[in-house]
């Protein structure tokens, strides 16, 4: 799936393809690498485009309005995916939570390619009874999507370690909204104008990924149902926080998050290192919020961040990993390591068996084909794509960095030997 756009943010154009089972993005500063990953989120998010099955000309994308006989083809598709993509032009707003007139001058294609197509068996009989029933032509469309957009997304910002440092103001917030949404619909006398009034004041301030986050936070408890099929994913995050997460809740209903650490001690998420906090989104991610045991589409925020170098190493591994039990994963990064590990990951996807078994690696588990990934590099107005060469991908923005410090080194040393010999 090609999705195209215009003036999102600072994003004045991009083009890539969103269908890649995993989406690298590399780049500088302010440069819409968020902006598009939050995009990215809602395009393939349930809620969102369940809206716009709700809303869709079902006959205008079936081509029919008889589907006693109906054939999936890829003009049903070129057709779905041009209505979608006006949906979202009309609709990004809902996304980012923002005013429509931020998006005046936003632009957005989405277009079937071959790999879009493999996605859907095209010229598939349907054969229904009832076929003039509206809800069946509904369903057949909802199948259509699950086909084009067959992972569901799930969004972790690169803040994430403050909405478990400061848990507690976030759930007394959110209770307290619901609190008083609770007392409207219990109290006798309903005033609606205080109801809307209410409703206006607590709007979301975030956007809809990030709002989605809050939710599941608040809603956890140390009882909340554990996705038994990433286990391994779950003890992996667990190593590098230190300890698990418990859900701690007071007599009074306060409730509290708490590392787990040595001989059972339980400390204050506020006391805990960053480290430790920038994971436990991503161990609840894998132990209560993962939606289905493959075709999960995690969008990672800078993975990096607050994490020890080899805490990075150990932490793509595993991400990588995920992908091979059939996910998606999107990933932004600043990272030179991070950046070095995937083309560690391309390049050695190219080695024969035989140069396998060569090497000594005992990270390198999953075989990465270079036509699942994309890498998009960010220049602050455009992506532009890097390309994989035959001896992996050259990351040209931190190369040049990396070239410069060491310059500098080199002639800091010739400096300092010519100090020493004088």
């Amino acid at each position: 799936m090609i999705l195209k756009i215009r003036n999102l943010g600072p994003l004045k154009k991009a083009e890539l393809d969103i269908s890649k089972k995993i989406l690298f993005f590399v780049g500088f500063n302010n440069s819409g690498k968020t902006y598009l990953s939050q995009l990215i989120w809602g395009i393939y998010n349930r809620s969102f485009y369940d809206k716009f099955i709700e809303k869709c000309d079902v006959n205008k994308i079936l081509k029919t309005e008889d589907i006693s006989n109906f054939s999936i083809n890829e003009e049903n598709l070129n057709t779905l995916v041009s209505e979608y993509s006006k949906f979202i032009k009309e609709n990004i707003h809902l996304i980012f939570k923002q005013e429509k007139k931020y998006f005046e001058n936003f632009s957005i294609d989405l277009l079937v390619n071959e790999d879009t197509i493999k996605l859907i068996a095209t010229d598939m009989k349907v054969d229904f009874n009832n076929a003039q029933d509206e809800d069946i032509k509904r369903r057949i469309v909802h199948f259509l999507f699950i086909g084009l957009f067959d992972a569901q997304s799930f969004y972790l910002p690169s803040t994430r370690g403050a909405y478990t440092t400061f848990y507690q103001y976030i759930y007394k917030i959110e209770k307290d909204k619901k609190d008083k949404l609770d007392d409207f619909f219990l109290s006798e006398e309903k005033d609606i104008d205080k109801f809307i009034t209410f409703m206006k004041d607590n709007q979301p301030s975030y956007t809809m990924a990030m709002n989605e986050l809050i939710s599941k936070m608040f809603l956890l408890k140390q009882s909340s149902n554990i996705n038994r099929d990433y286990t391994e994913f779950q003890n992996r995050i667990k190593a590098l926080l230190g300890g698990g997460i418990n859900i701690r809740t007071s007599s009074s209903g306060k409730k509290e998050l708490k590392l787990s650490i040595k001989d059972k001690i339980e400390l204050p998420m506020y006391l805990a290192s960053s480290n430790s906090n920038q994971l436990t989104t991503l161990y609840f991610y894998f132990r209560h919020w993962i939606s289905q045991t493959n075709r999960n589409f995690l969008v990672l925020d800078e993975p990096e961040e607050n994490l020890h170098p080899k805490h990075q190493y150990e932490l793509l591994n595993t991400l990588i990993d995920f992908t091979a039990q059939g996910n998606k994963l999107l990933l932004t990064t600043h990272s030179t390591l991070i950046a070095k590990m995937i083309n560690n990951y391309v390049t050695y996807s190219q080695l024969t068996d035989e140069s396998k078994s060569k090497i000594n690696t005992t990270h390198i588990k999953t075989n990465i084909k270079k036509e699942d990934i994309e890498i998009c590099f960010f220049d602050g107005e455009q992506v532009k794509d890097y390309n994989i060469e035959e001896y992996g991908i050259v990351f040209k923005d931190f190369l040049a960095i990396e070239n410069d410090i060491a310059s500098l080194s080199n002639e800091i040393n010739r400096a300092l030997y010519k100090q020493g010999n004088n």
